[in-house]
């Protein structure tokens, strides 16, 4: 990590504030979420970003790096892997002053709130783009995705801030506090830091510089009851908001595809938090997908003014005809206002 000068580290009083911090969450810990827990978020989804390549537009997007995809990509190590996505059709390719998207002509960095930098361990972003052919010959164009992958922070409950520098305009996406850290270490952080915060590079914004706020997290539950997939994408622009997914594929030949209706199985989700207090929400809507195979039910959480400076965890309950499925998440994604830096919108 490359740290800016005059950062100042902890003082001892403010470490063992913190570790009696992390004691009073745990002794307060019922049926919530306990150290030895791994996080097991999938990705998160921005915005489309404007730029001068390709179509116009790239898609961006965070993963945990798998060893599968390192091993695909010729990419090594572990951490986040963020992936930077183009598509041009062959007419946009025709058009006078198209550019191939070129990753030596950008520039990634992942900035922490005390100042602190970390480039890319590994990284696609080193010439024109290895894009392949899309669609039926008459209409296609081309498709391709640049990688690189970052380091997991430190155990801590920090957010960061991905910079995309482009030639003529450059982004800051944020990353919500909690999905820095390995999501496979055993010890589950807290602090007293509070609400999503700008890093000190972005106390004054340059007028080339759009900040962005995360659209969606990704869980995916895998199998479930009767071999149905389940699958959430939640969002805490202010309140929390939760989208269930749930997918089959036990269609026969002869039958209708649409084996889903509205009424079964009944849903519900819920967010347990480690002081005990349970944030309930409420459906919105129920909606089948055309292919079939899929259903949606969107939920809304209630508003959740709580302790407006703690930053700890607690633990997702999904159910579905009475049968319970968890995962645990950060406080960033149910404490009010905790999600997104709010200046930004």
């Amino acid at each position: 990590m490359i740290e800016s000068s005059g950062i100042k580290t902890d003082s001892n009083f403010e470490k063992v504030a913190k570790v009696l911090l992390a004691l009073i969450c745990l002794l307060l810990a019922g049926k919530t979420a306990k150290a030895g827990e791994a996080h097991g978020w999938k990705a998160i989804s921005y915005p489309d970003l404007k730029c001068e390549f390709g179509g116009g537009e790239a898609w961006p997007s965070i993963e945990i790096a798998s060893s599968e995809q390192m091993n695909e990509l010729q990419l090594g190590l572990s951490g986040i892997q963020f992936r930077l996505g183009f598509l041009w059709s062959k007419f946009e390719a025709a058009e006078a002053g198209f550019s191939w998207p070129d990753g030596s002509k950008m520039k990634i960095l992942l900035h922490y709130p005390d100042g602190g930098i970390v480039e890319a361990n590994e990284s696609t972003f080193t010439g024109k783009l290895n894009a392949v052919p899309y669609g039926d010959p008459a209409s296609s164009g081309y498709e391709g995705s640049f990688y690189c992958v970052f380091p997991w922070g430190e155990n801590e409950m920090q957010e960061a801030w991905l910079e995309i520098v482009f030639p003529e305009r450059s982004y800051w996406l944020e990353i919500p506090y909690g999905f820095m850290r390995d999501p496979k270490a055993l010890e589950l952080p807290v602090s007293d830091a509070g609400p999503a915060r700008l890093p000190k590079a972005l106390v004054k914004v340059p007028a080339k510089v759009k900040l962005v706020n995360w659209e969606r997290i990704h869980y995916d539950f895998g199998e479930i009851e009767n071999g149905w997939k389940l699958s959430l994408r939640h969002n805490n622009s202010f309140d929390a908001h939760s989208e269930l997914i749930l997918s089959r594929e036990d269609s026969e030949v002869g039958k209708s595809s649409f084996l889903w209706d509205l009424h079964s199985p009944r849903t519900e989700i819920l967010i347990k938090q480690n002081d005990g207090f349970v944030l309930r929400s409420r459906a919105m809507s129920l909606r089948l997908h055309g292919d079939g195979f899929r259903r949606s039910d969107k939920f809304d959480f209630n508003r959740n003014p709580c302790d407006a400076r703690l930053r700890d965890w607690g633990i997702m309950i999904v159910k579905i005809d009475g049968k319970e499925y968890t995962q645990i998440m950060p406080s960033s994604l149910f404490r009010m206002a905790h999600g997104m830096n709010t200046n930004l919108r």
